[in-house]
């Protein structure tokens, strides 16, 4: 993923963010999957609650998807 600027401000404020949105939701007791291009903001979201599923997919790429909900499946399982 592209950062907006050098020092990496914007990575930071869009990972903030999504950090907050899973923290809010996890700790309202919900299970949490997450998809993303950003291999290092899933990285820093999942190394904070490994109690979710972080996967680095595509959304605009049909097979990646179909392979994100199999996982996201298998996972609400119990199997992932």
């Amino acid at each position: 993923m592209e950062r907006a600027d050098e020092d990496g401000t914007d990575h930071r404020r869009r990972t903030g963010h999504r950090q907050g949105i899973v923290t809010r939701l996890r700790s309202d007791g919900w299970r949490v999957a997450v998809f993303d291009l950003d291999a290092e903001a899933l990285d820093e979201i999942g190394a904070a609650d490994p109690g979710l599923l972080a996967l680095p997919i595509d959304v605009g790429d049909e097979r990646q998807v179909a392979q994100g909900m199999l996982a996201l499946q298998g996972w609400l399982k119990g199997q992932g």
